[in-house]
């Protein structure tokens, strides 16, 4: 199978949504109000029990099966690592669907253009230029503070090709969100998704990577190759120290 084999299913997703619309799984859009409701949410009635059992076991089918660990927040944000393969979105979505998590989601601004741009933000997806970062961290730090319950979900790799770090958006956006971090991870190699740990961010952000890396160790991609350096950039560490550490 290609990896351009998942853009050809994802458009195959859209006869698929335009009928789940027509049958008032979404609630219908709003556009004159703020940021964060622009986009269309799935509404409560896509997690009936039915619908909930047929995503776990579409992801049986194809052989993988649903971990998670237990947790009760209603904010957070949701890394998911490691990132090498277009499969990796839609199998996030039937996982997260299956444990009953109403997500939203960011990607590249070029990604939402049409016809596939208002399927993906049918399914939660937001919008990012990539060169007004501070501007969306601002965004997305309104959006937790105007919403009693949101997951955010974040690819940090930020591509599926290698790279020799992570992006950092995530870490920013949960501190000063105040919010815990969840571990998400797609294992190849073992055929299980879901979120693995609730990380509490510190601040230390050395400290805390290495525990992020601890944790992804073992987690295999599709295409292994491929996996980004779970590290920070020097002239991050240094922002961060200066921006969250007390002396």
């Amino acid at each position: 199978m290609t990896r351009n084999s998942g853009v050809d299913m994802l458009l195959k997703f859209e006869k698929t949504i335009r009928y789940l619309a027509k049958s008032g799984y979404f609630l219908n859009v709003q556009e004159d109000v703020r940021y964060y409701r622009k986009y269309p949410i799935i509404s409560n009635s896509f997690f009936s029990e039915i619908n909930v059992n047929l995503f776990e076991r579409i992801l049986n089918l194809f052989g993988w099966n649903l971990s998670s660990c237990d947790f009760d927040d209603q904010k957070l944000i949701i890394i998911g690592a490691p990132h090498t393969s277009n499969w990796d979105f839609p199998l996030t979505l039937l996982a997260l669907w299956a444990m009953k998590i109403k997500l939203s989601w960011v990607a590249k601004h070029t990604l939402f253009r049409q016809p596939i741009g208002s399927i993906f933000k049918a399914l939660g997806g937001i919008p990012v230029n990539r060169k007004v970062r501070h501007g969306f961290i601002h965004q997305i730090h309104s959006l937790f503070a105007e919403n009693d319950t949101i997951y955010l979900a974040i690819a940090p790799e930020g591509t599926r090709s290698k790279v020799d770090h992570w992006k950092t958006g995530f870490y920013q956006i949960a501190l000063g969100a105040n919010v815990n971090i969840g571990l998400g991870f797609v294992d190849y190699e073992k055929k299980i998704i879901g979120i693995g740990r609730i990380f509490k961010p510190t601040g230390d952000i050395e400290s805390d990577f290495a525990e992020i890396r601890g944790f992804y160790q073992d987690k295999i991609g599709k295409y292994p190759e491929l996996q980004s350096d779970i590290r920070v950039r020097a002239k991050e560490v240094t922002f961060f120290k200066k921006k969250f550490q007390k002396e």
